[in-house]
């Protein structure tokens, strides 16, 4: 009887709110506390996640505790560890570092041992950059390509991907060559083919008014010397007028010989 209350006392004062889980014996040691890095892996084959954990580990079998408890009882958390880490990528560190306390916040057996156990608060969750960058560049894609698998459902796609391919006989061609790899003397066929349909399909240009720019430079290509030189004077004075005097620096030069006057005006 006395021996039952004393177990019982020292559970009460050791164990607090977890006394009912186990009875302390007074020659039990107390746990001991470490930090540890763990490697886990991750979603993907050969990439791994770097953690740093705060472990304690306890004896709770006959005897004295084994000399390497830590070191089991870190084993024992690398298992329960890598159950998680395995359902994420790299990209996904925070998630995983939460989910780990999660996992690793009670006592619990580690298999095999006899009486080890172990619990843990995971501090950091680390990967390489490098991989985490390639990591999120491949889901990047991966995401684009789903968006188009979804597009590809929708009604109208394939409709605007031919009108797409026929307004740029280039792409055509190009789409034509990936899908067939073994035909490549037929491509220039094709190539032409599509060009006479764009050709053929093609929108009328809308017709848009004469600029008097334009107008202005075929009168001054078809005039001879003397009317060239009239309307370059004029357009200087034009441009002198309303204050623009580097459009009349621009303009060609005047005939040689000239007086520098407008006879006309």
């Amino acid at each position: 009887m006395l021996r039952a209350w004393f177990r019982r006392l020292w559970a009460g004062q050791g164990e607090g709110h977890r006394a009912q889980e186990h009875v302390v014996t007074a020659y039990e040691p107390l746990p001991q506390a470490v930090r540890a890095e763990l490697t886990l892996p991750s979603a993907d084959d050969y990439l791994r996640f770097t953690v740093t954990v705060r472990a304690e580990a306890r004896w709770r079998g006959a005897g004295q505790a084994p000399p390497a408890l830590t070191d089991v009882a870190a084993a024992g958390l690398s298992r329960r560890g890598e159950v998680v880490s395995r359902e994420y990528t790299l990209t996904e560190a925070r998630r995983v570092r939460g989910e780990l306390n999660r996992v690793l916040l009670n006592w619990e057996d580690v298999p095999a041992t006899g009486g080890v156990q172990a619990r843990a608060v995971c501090e950091e969750v680390v990967a390489d950059p490098d991989l985490v960058a390639a990591v999120a560049e491949r889901e990047r894609i991966a995401g684009k390509a789903t968006v188009r698998s979804w597009q590809r459902e929708q009604p109208g796609y394939h409709f605007e991907q031919e009108c797409a391919l026929i307004r740029d006989p280039l792409r055509g061609t190009a789409r034509w060559m990936l899908d067939n790899p073994g035909r490549p003397a037929d491509a220039v066929q094709v190539a032409q083919q599509l060009t006479a349909l764009r050709d053929l399909l093609a929108p009328v240009p809308e017709q848009r008014p004469e600029s008097a720019g334009r107008l202005v430079d075929e009168l001054l290509d078809d005039s001879d010397e003397a009317c060239r030189d009239r309307l370059l004077r004029t357009l200087e004075k034009i441009f002198a007028e309303y204050g623009r005097p580097e459009l009349a620096d621009r303009l060609p030069s005047v005939a040689d010989g000239g007086d520098g006057t407008d006879g006309a005006a």
